[in-house]
C-alpha cells in the first residue's frame, strides 16, 4: 500500500511538469519544440483508431473537430475530417500520388476578366507567353493558346507547319474492321438535329477505311470518304473519285472562252457514269468580227486526231444584220495527215430564204450567198450577210467578208469523227 501511494505523487510531478513545458515525448528526453507530442522509434509505428464505415458514418454524425484522423479499414487508407458546414463534414482518404508535382502552377483568379488562367509553366514561375494560355471563363468556355473564348472550346497554335496537328479523336482499337469512332455536333441525340462525324474502319490500313458526314437518325451518310479517295453522296461505297447515288442539279455554268476545245458529256447507262461521246471529239466556239471583204482565220488549226489518218468535222456558222436578220449555215470538212483539207457547204438559211453557195479551189473554198432584203438601218445592202469560208492545207479555217460592212460571226466546230 505505501508503494501504491508513493508512485501517485511521483506520476503527478511528470504530468504536471509536461504540461508546463507543453511537449510531451515518449521514448525520448528531448521532445521537438514545435511539437505536442513527439514519438520516438526506429522498430515500432503509431497506431491510430480503426474504424469500419459504419463505424466512421457515426463518428461523422457527431460533427467532431476538423482535422480527427482514423484508419477506415473498409475504405483502407488514413482519413481526416473536414467540416463542409457547422452541421455536417465528412472523412475523406489522404492520398499521396506517387507522380506528384510539387510545384506551383499558379492558377490565378482573373475576376476582371471574369476567368481563371493558368499563369506560369510547370516550373511555378515563368509566366505563359501569347500562344500558350490555358483560361476558363465564369460561363464555362476554355480557351488553349488564346485568351479568345466565343465558342465552349477555343484552340489556338502558334506553330507554322505545313499541317498543324489541333486536336486528336483516337480509339486504339479501330484499327480492327466493324469498329466505329462518332463526334457529335448539335443537340444530343435527336433525330436529324444531331451531325455527326463518323470514322468506320474495314481493315488495318485499307483503302476502305471511311469517314461520313451524316445525321442522327440516318442510315445512310450524306457523304463518305474512302481512305483511298473515293468520295461518295448518299453512298457509302463508291467506286469512282465522285460517286452519286441520286441527281445532280447545276445551277449556273459559264460559257467556254473563245478558241477553247471542250468535249460533250452524255450519261452511259452501262457504266453509270458521265462520260464524253467519242474519246478524241472536241468542241470549239468562236466569235469574230470581220471588216467588209477583210479576212480572218477562225480560231486555231484543225487537227486529224489521233488515228492520224483523217477525221471529220461539222462546222456551224451565224451571222446577222442591225436589223434582226440572221443567216444560219452548217458545213462539214475532212482532212488527213498528207495535208488533203475539204470543206463542203451542207445548207444554210435566213429570214428571206435558203442559202446558195459555189465551191472552188478543188473544194478547199466555199461562197455562200444568203438572201437579204436591202434597206435595213445598218446600212447593209443585199449582199451583207454573205461570205467565204476558206481551209489551207494546215488546217487552218477562215472567213472573209463579203458584204459592204463589218459583219460578227459566231462560229462552233466539232470534230464528230476520225
Amino acid at each position: 500500500m505505501k508503494l501504491h501511494y508513493s508512485i501517485i505523487p511521483t506520476l503527478a510531478c511528470v504530468l504536471f511538469s509536461n504540461v508546463m513545458i507543453g511537449q510531451v515525448g515518449i521514448n525520448t528526453t528531448t521532445p521537438d519544440a514545435n511539437s505536442i507530442l513527439d514519438v520516438v522509434s526506429t522498430t515500432k509505428g503509431t497506431l491510430i483508431p480503426r474504424l469500419n464505415q459504419t463505424e466512421t458514418n457515426t463518428l461523422a454524425s457527431k460533427i467532431p473537430a476538423d482535422g480527427m484522423l482514423i484508419y477506415n479499414s473498409t475504405a483502407q487508407c488514413v482519413q481526416i475530417y473536414k467540416r463542409t458546414s457547422s452541421t455536417s463534414g465528412v472523412f475523406d482518404c489522404l492520398v499521396i500520388a506517387s507522380n506528384n508535382d510539387a510545384t506551383n502552377d499558379a492558377w490565378i483568379n482573373d475576376n476582371a476578366n471574369t476567368q481563371v488562367k493558368l499563369g506560369t509553366l510547370s516550373d511555378g514561375s515563368t509566366v505563359r507567353t501569347a500562344g500558350t494560355e490555358f483560361i476558363i471563363k465564369n460561363t464555362g468556355n476554355v480557351g488553349i493558346g488564346t485568351t479568345a473564348t466565343n465558342a465552349k472550346l477555343n484552340i489556338n497554335t502558334i506553330e507554322s507547319a505545313n499541317y498543324v496537328r489541333i486536336a486528336d479523336f483516337h480509339a486504339p482499337s479501330n484499327v480492327a474492321s466493324g469498329n466505329a469512332s462518332v463526334v457529335n455536333f448539335g443537340t444530343a441525340a435527336t433525330l436529324k438535329n444531331e451531325a455527326q462525324l463518323r470514322y468506320i474502319s474495314t481493315a488495318n490500313s485499307s483503302d476502305f477505311n471511311r469517314l461520313d458526314i451524316g445525321f442522327n437518325g440516318v442510315p445512310v451518310a450524306a457523304t463518305s470518304i474512302l481512305a483511298g479517295g473515293n468520295i461518295g453522296i448518299n453512298n457509302t461505297t463508291p467506286t469512282a473519285t465522285l460517286d452519286v447515288n441520286g441527281t445532280v442539279e447545276i445551277v449556273t455554268v459559264n460559257n467556254v472562252p473563245i478558241d477553247t476545245s471542250y468535249k460533250p458529256l452524255v450519261w452511259n447507262p452501262a457504266t453509270h457514269r458521265v462520260e464524253t461521246t467519242l474519246d478524241n471529239s472536241n468542241i470549239k466556239r468562236n466569235n469574230s468580227t470581220v471588216a467588209s471583204a477583210a479576212t480572218v482565220n477562225i480560231g486555231s488549226p484543225l487537227t486529224v486526231g489521233s488515228s492520224g489518218t483523217g477525221c471529220g468535222y461539222e462546222i456551224k456558222i451565224l451571222t446577222y444584220n442591225g436589223c434582226g436578220v440572221s443567216a444560219y449555215n452548217t458545213f462539214i470538212a475532212t482532212g488527213s495527215s498528207t495535208g488533203f483539207w475539204r470543206i463542203r457547204h451542207i445548207g444554210g438559211i435566213s429570214e428571206n430564204g435558203p442559202a446558195t453557195s459555189t465551191s472552188s479551189d478543188q473544194g478547199a473554198t466555199v461562197t455562200v450567198l444568203n438572201p437579204l432584203s436591202a434597206g435595213c438601218g445598218d446600212t447593209g445592202n443585199a449582199s451583207a450577210l454573205n461570205f467565204t469560208v476558206k481551209i489551207s492545207s494546215t488546217g487552218q479555217l477562215s472567213i472573209t467578208n463579203n458584204g459592204n460592212i463589218a459583219r460578227s460571226y459566231r462560229t462552233i466546230i466539232s470534230r464528230v469523227i476520225d
